[in-house]
């Protein structure tokens, strides 16, 4: 780890401006914070980046040598892409001080991306089975109970999940399709019919219909949401 961490990352200021090359690698004039932030967000949202989910992992542990070292490998890897190697130190601060507003400005972006059509039929028998099995009503596979404590483990570290308000991270949003997938595997295992393939319009409902039977249980019914995430054992016949 390069010493700057240990003298800069303790100052509440970071330095705002660094060198921008141009077509022929030659400083041309300084660059803000904001167009790094730019930077990162044009990079983040290009299709396979795992540039957010990456800030997300560093915001959930900031402060700690663990998110220091992997801002610097991130720093690194941007600059590469860049080719720009002199500019590690200051995207690593702008990383360091801006992560939730890089993930916001990616999440915002993404959501204005999204097509808008209707991406198919919603199948309701989806979304009761899902439901059903989330509530506890229908028994769940080793596969479903994992993937379903994960989600509710997720959702308890949302930062506003105390007020009501849930963030929808990447994380958290990864956490509901694998629920879902789970779900209609176990659904075709056992032989129940909830309509046809797999559609936009589906997944979608059904992920909605799962965060927010997961909140219910929370707020409602602690015990079925504690036999989610683990900590007590299911009744007979559960």
């Amino acid at each position: 780890m390069d010493n700057y961490y240990h003298s800069e990352a303790q100052t509440t200021e970071y330095p705002k401006t660094t060198p921008i090359m141009n077509d022929n690698n030659q400083p041309t004039h300084e660059q803000t914070s904001e167009q790094r932030i730019s930077i990162i967000v044009g990079m983040a949202t290009s299709r396979g980046s795992r540039i957010a989910s990456s800030i997300e992992a560093i915001r959930d542990i900031k402060g700690t040598y663990q998110a220091y070292a992997k801002i610097y490998t991130l720093a690194k890897n941007i600059c590469k892409r860049l080719n720009t190697p002199s500019d590690v130190e200051s995207f690593a601060l702008t990383i360091d001080a801006c992560a939730s507003d890089i993930i916001d400005a990616v999440n915002n972006l993404k959501q204005s991306a999204k097509p808008r059509t209707a991406g198919g039929i919603v199948y309701d028998a989806c979304v009761q089975y899902a439901v059903s099995t989330v509530r506890g009503d229908i028994l769940r596979s080793n596969r479903v109970a994992s993937s379903l404590e994960g989600c509710a483990l997720r959702l308890c570290a949302s930062r506003d999940m105390t007020s009501g308000n849930i963030v929808m991270s990447e994380a958290l949003d990864k956490a509901l399709s694998k629920v879902y997938a789970s779900i209609r595997s176990q659904a075709k295992t056992n032989g129940v019919e909830i309509g046809g393939k797999s559609n936009t319009a589906t997944k979608t409902a059904v992920k909605a219909a799962i965060l927010a039977e997961l909140l219910r249980l929370k707020s409602e019914d602690s015990y079925q949401f504690d036999v989610i995430i683990g900590e007590v054992r299911p009744l007979s016949g559960q």
